[in-house]
C-alpha cells in the first residue's frame, strides 16, 4: 500500500522522520522534501541529520524529472514516483488522473508540457534512411574513403538546414499546443 504525500516543498515544509539509521548502531533525524525550478522540473531531496554533531547534512537531490510526488510505503519509507517527458501517454494520463486535485500550480503547468508533448508526438513520423554513400571508414587516409567523408560531410549540411526547419515547426507546434491545452 502506497500513501501519498503532497506539499512537502522546501527544507523548512519537509517530511522528517525519526529513528533513521546511521551507520550500524546510532539512528537519527531525515527528511524529505520535493525541489522544483523553473527550467528543469522537480527532483527529491533527501536530508539526514549528523547525530553526533545535531547539524544536518548536505542535502542529497535526485535528477530532474517533469513531475514528481512523494510517496510513503507501509514500513514508513519515503521515495517518490513521477511522470517525465520520457513517459508514454498512458503513464503520463494515469498520473494525472491519480494526481490531479493535489497538484501545485507549478505540477498543473508540468502537466500541461507532458500533455502537450504527447499530443505533439502524435503527428510525428521518424524515417532511417541508409547512407547513400556507402560503407565509410572514419579512419582510413585512402583517397576514396576521404572523400567519400566530404561528401557525407556536404550531404549532412545540406540536410540540417531542413531539419532546423522541421525543429522549428515542432517548437511552433509545441508552443500552439501548450498554449491550447485545457486539463480536466
Amino acid at each position: 500500500m502506497i500513501n501519498y504525500l503532497y506539499g512537502y516543498d522546501s527544507e523548512e515544509n519537509s517530511r522528517e522522520v525519526s529513528d533513521y539509521p546511521w551507520g550500524y548502531r546510532l539512528r537519527t533525524e531525515q527528511r524529505y522534501w520535493i525541489e522544483s525550478k523553473e527550467k528543469f522540473g522537480q527532483r527529491f531531496v533527501t536530508q539526514t541529520k549528523n547525530p553526533k554533531t545535531g547539524r544536518w547534512c548536505k542535502p542529497k537531490k535526485s535528477t530532474y524529472s517533469e513531475i514528481i510526488v512523494m510517496t510513503e510505503d507501509e514500513k514508513g519509507h519515503v521515495s517518490f514516483c513521477g511522470a517525465s517527458h520520457w513517459s508514454d501517454p498512458q503513464h503520463v494520463e494515469k498520473f494525472y488522473e491519480t494526481h490531479k486535485d493535489n497538484l501545485s500550480p507549478f505540477q498543473v503547468e508540468q502537466m500541461k508540457v507532458l500533455k502537450s508533448i504527447n499530443e505533439v508526438r502524435k503527428h510525428i513520423t521518424m524515417e532511417i534512411v541508409p547512407n547513400p554513400f556507402g560503407p565509410v571508414s572514419l579512419m582510413s587516409t585512402k583517397p576514396e574513403d576521404i572523400e567519400k567523408r566530404e561528401k557525407m560531410k556536404q550531404w549532412n549540411e545540406e540536410h540540417k538546414k531542413e531539419q532546423d526547419e522541421v525543429n522549428k515547426n515542432i517548437g511552433v507546434l509545441l508552443a500552439n499546443t501548450y498554449n491550447n491545452m485545457k486539463l480536466n
